[in-house]
């Protein structure tokens, strides 16, 4: 099989991408149809399993064994979120390319859109 020969398929669409806090992104293509892709949270879904690995990590006495065993078993679970993470903008991107031929999206300041995360939609926090 050769590799060089295989392309991706695209779309012949163009589309507008709004990246945001509570949602990963929102679609509007030149029809007009609007489209939001949820964040899947994959750090917050770890939360539990992760903070039970890390109370025993403290309890572990420093040096030992079960202590670098203990270390070993978080740091895999931060690799399988990190893993989840690239798997699913791979997908997500994979998905794009093949709807659209044009994707344009906004030059962003992250500091200015974290900046009311303590607010909600309905009522921000501060600015």
């Amino acid at each position: 099989m050769e590799y060089d020969s295989i392309e991706r398929q695209c779309g012949t669409k163009a589309i507008g991408l709004d990246w945001g806090v509570s949602h990963y992104f929102s679609t509007i293509d030149q029809d007009g149809h609007f489209e939001q892709v949820e964040n899947p949270r994959y750090l917050r879904n770890s939360k539990d399993q992760l903070a039970s690995v890390q109370r025993d990590l403290a309890l572990a006495k420093g040096g030992t064994r079960a202590h670098r065993k203990l270390k070993h078993r978080i740091a895999k679970l931060h690799q399988k979120i990190a893993r989840q993470r690239l798997d699913f903008t791979h997908k997500e991107t994979a998905k794009l390319v093949k709807v659209a031929a044009l994707i344009a999206t906004e030059k962003l300041t992250v500091k200015n859109m974290t900046s009311t995360a303590k607010g909600t939609a309905e009522k921000h926090g501060r600015t």
